[in-house]
């Protein structure tokens, strides 16, 4: 009987691989791209037979809609990818403030302000009519437009530094998502694989039973 067990676990092997999928189509798990590959060109289509980044939502490939809800939950409770999100965010922002510096800038200001005169003091020594009395005073500033001429670099530095500092926070926040994606997948395909060489071991004690009964 152990040695029918052994037997439909070896047969069995080969399913912790992969999962059931469309005809013509398997997903597997790639490997990482070569060192010498840059953020400039890692999210391009590479050539035939090169190895590539696995392509957003690579796990769908498996046609498993259990997959699907529990990666799906797994990216959507994960904590530090939200923080990765956020971090992206905020480094976007900064883009937008210093690509800001290199065009010129329109500024208006207006503005009210209300005061009183007291009843007892200086302007009422002066002139006791102006003593108690509140004015209002409304003020405006023409259009102001500034450039500032960036004959030395700084700003489109600052431009450049930010922009790398974004691509590699988003470099980052896909690197987390792929470490996620992939250990939940391999997590649930090891589980698919243990469960049905589980029912290969079953079907065969009891295909040994039978066996046995009849002879």
């Amino acid at each position: 009987m152990r040695s029918a067990i052994g037997c439909a676990l070896a047969a069995c092997i080969p399913l912790g691989g992969c999962a059931p999928t469309t005809e013509g189509e398997r997903a597997q798990f790639l490997g990482a791209p070569a060192m010498e590959r840059t953020l400039a060109n890692a999210g391009m289509k590479s050539a035939v037979g090169e190895k590539a980044w696995p392509r957003e939502e690579w796990w769908r490939a498996f046609r498993s809609h259990e997959l699907d809800r529990i990666v799906d939950k797994a990216l959507r409770d994960n904590q530090n990818l939200r923080k990765a999100e956020d971090t992206l965010r905020e480094a976007d922002a900064v883009v937008q403030v210093a690509g800001a510096r290199l065009l010129p800038e329109l500024q208006a200001t207006a503005g009210m302000r209300q005061s009183r005169n007291p009843l007892h003091g200086v302007v009422a020594s002066y002139n006791p009519a102006q003593g108690g009395l509140e004015k209002t005073m409304a003020f405006i500033n023409p259009l102001n437009l500034t450039w500032e001429l960036d004959f030395w670099g700084k700003n489109r530095a600052l431009l450049d530094a930010a922009i790398g500092e974004s691509a590699a926070q988003e470099a980052e926040l896909e690197q987390a998502r792929l470490l996620i994606t992939s250990g939940v997948a391999r997590a649930y395909l090891r589980g698919y694989a243990a469960a049905r060489q589980l029912e290969a071991a079953s079907a065969a004690r009891s295909e040994e039973r039978r066996g046995g009964k009849e002879g």
